[in-house]
């Protein structure tokens, strides 16, 4: 009997490569195992990695006399946000100068073009000093540029009332 012990390595999809220890020990190949031979028992670190596929990793006990077997079913990457799937906005106030505000985040003064929104729908809120805020929703379309005006309507002053001081 010796006293080291194996680890047999399979992965799937096929390809994948194999790391022990952060050493790398090769492929993974389509009917037969990868075997890891001689090795003292313990607890090994294994990652396989495999191109557009989240990395697999577990630690490999191997026995004296034994094998430790992984069966690695490898996970697609999620795809991220697709480019080109954000369009943009142009915001226009009259009086212009007001403060834009897209989803309550404040984004400078009109006029403005916003970049880079992605598409869907989207607040656009319009404020001023000496007016009522202005609001409106505003579905972005990708690869697309959407127009928003809005007119400011300025808050009327109520007269003051004044009393007449008599002596």
């Amino acid at each position: 009997a010796s006293a080291y012990g194996d680890i047999q390595i399979q992965s799937y999809p096929v390809g994948a490569a194999v790391y022990v220890n952060n050493n790398y020990m090769g492929t993974t190949i389509s009917s037969a195992a990868l075997y890891i031979t001689q090795l003292a028992p313990g607890s090994y670190p294994v990652r396989i990695t495999l191109a557009n596929y989240q990395p697999y990793t577990v630690t490999a006990v191997v026995p004296a006399d034994g094998v430790y077997d992984i069966r690695a079913n490898l996970v697609p990457v999620p795809p991220g946000a697709t480019p080109g799937t954000n369009g943009q906005i142009t915001v226009r106030a009259n009086p212009s100068g007001a403060n834009i505000y897209l989803d309550n985040a404040y984004r400078g003064l009109t006029p403005l073009t916003l970049v880079d929104i992605p598409q869907g729908s989207h607040t656009i809120l319009l404020k001023m000093n000496g007016y009522q805020d202005w609001q409106s929703s505003v579905n972005v379309l990708s690869r697309s540029s959407t127009d928003v005006s809005g007119t400011l309507t300025a808050n009327i002053a109520q007269p003051t009332p004044t009393s007449a001081v008599t002596q």
